[in-house]
């Protein structure tokens, strides 16, 4: 059973190259959505996004090919239960990991 689903995903040509947080993940708390925004330094970089739960299971969200620029990714939360969890972002072989709360 697919519990998260990606509904978006935009482009935009902006690029800042003194990016501190490459990955914005927001609103959190979130009951149903969460958005990332994801600075990418070059085309073609290999993402991958994954939900990690408070055991430490992983399930991957998604895997795609970023745009060099900002890369705006939603993603439905809504059939996953309540709790603190881990959205994991790999572009290339850097990852950034941010807690997130998902509310009822």
């Amino acid at each position: 059973k697919e519990v998260l689903s990606l509904i978006a995903s935009k482009v935009s040509k902006e690029v800042n190259t003194e990016v501190e947080h490459p990955v914005l993940v927001y609103p959190n708390p979130t009951s149903n959505l969460i958005n990332l925004k994801i600075f990418i330094e070059k085309d073609n970089a290999n993402i991958s996004i994954d939900l990690i739960d408070s055991r430490g299971i992983s399930q991957q969200l998604s895997k795609l090919k970023g745009i060099i620029g900002v890369n705006t990714l939603q993603v439905i939360l809504k059939d996953v239960r309540s709790g603190e969890y881990f959205i994991k972002t790999t572009i290339d072989d850097k990852i950034y990991t941010e807690k997130i709360i998902k509310l009822d």
